[in-house]
């Protein structure tokens, strides 16, 4: 029987290029060559005898074979993997996984690692940043916190926080554009950063806020929402700061939200716990401690 069995570096291969839906980010998360990867996915599809992927524009994608094997073959790596963690040495104490989005990391959560080091000593987390929406039981995930609609949420859903997006700026630019809290001249007067990830927010809040005649004909577009942040915090604009990113600019007074921070998006972060293994009291308190941030962050 074991002879009909693929090797477990072709199936990992198989599996991550599938999660990620690339070569070169699945060979980054193994930690091989593109090479290696590449020749351990033909050798596979030449055992099986069928395609597992079809190339398109932008990477490779499953056929309807590969959907069906990848289903399958899930729950069995993710077996192995508990199954060698529960019989590894018991000595070793496994620091607690969680995942998220790159920028939900950098901007969120590490801020805090020295307060959770402080708050719950022993309890090491390793941070898994990825926008692959990652199995957490093949990749032996404890937590994800994820980005969800809110039409996507159930009862059951544990929504962590709702996300918000307003406008945000240094105090000194504040007083560069010589206007009060609240005035539509600065965001008339002074440059709007803009989120290429984002690029209807401006037009988004404005709405919200009911509507604020020719906003600011200078302009300056970014990428992504820690380089807008970034150059908010250094005077160089107005930003729509969304939380959670934002907090931790809001806390240390690097910005400030001139028009307030009521302005919900309809979208939310959730938190979603992964199999439990051998770690699930430590996990359960990293939870709490989620929670408590929260609970502090919301009443501030």
């Amino acid at each position: 029987m074991l002879e009909n069995i693929p090797s477990l570096q072709a199936l990992r291969a198989f599996v991550s290029v599938a999660e990620l839906g690339g070569v070169r980010s699945a060979a980054r998360e193994l930690h091989v060559s593109e090479a290696a990867l590449s020749q351990h996915l033909r050798r596979l599809e030449e055992r099986l005898g069928k395609r597992l992927f079809e190339k398109t524009g932008r990477g490779l994608r499953l056929t309807e074979l590969g959907r069906r094997y990848l289903q399958m073959l899930s729950e069995p790596l993710a077996e192995i993997s508990r199954a060698t963690e529960l019989v590894s040495d018991s000595r070793s104490v496994k620091p607690i996984s969680v995942t998220l989005a790159p920028t939900l990391a950098t901007l969120w959560l590490i801020p805090q690692l020295a307060q959770l080091e402080a708050d719950l000593p022993g309890v090491d987390i390793k941070i898994i940043s990825s926008t692959a929406l990652l199995d957490l039981g093949r990749h032996d995930i404890d937590i994800a916190i994820r980005q969800l609609p809110n039409h996507a949420l159930t009862p059951d859903t544990e929504v962590l926080f709702p996300e918000a997006a307003f406008p945000v700026c240094t105090p000194a630019l504040l007083d560069r554009v010589e206007c009060s809290d609240g005035s539509a001249e600065l965001v008339q007067k002074a440059r709007l950063l803009h989120n290429a990830s984002h690029p209807k927010e401006w037009a988004d809040w404005s709405a919200a806020i009911g509507g604020i005649d020719k906003l600011s004909s200078n302009h300056h577009w970014m990428e992504d929402s820690a380089m807008v942040l970034e150059a908010a915090a250094h005077s160089y604009g107005v930003a729509i700061g969304r939380r959670p990113l934002v907090d931790n600019y809001l806390a240390t007074k690097r910005l400030i939200a001139p028009f307030g921070t009521d302005y919900p998006t309809n979208w939310s972060y959730v938190l979603i716990r992964g199999q439990a293994g051998a770690k699930p009291d430590r996990t359960d308190r990293l939870i709490v401690w989620f929670r408590r941030q929260v609970k502090t962050r919301n009443s501030q």
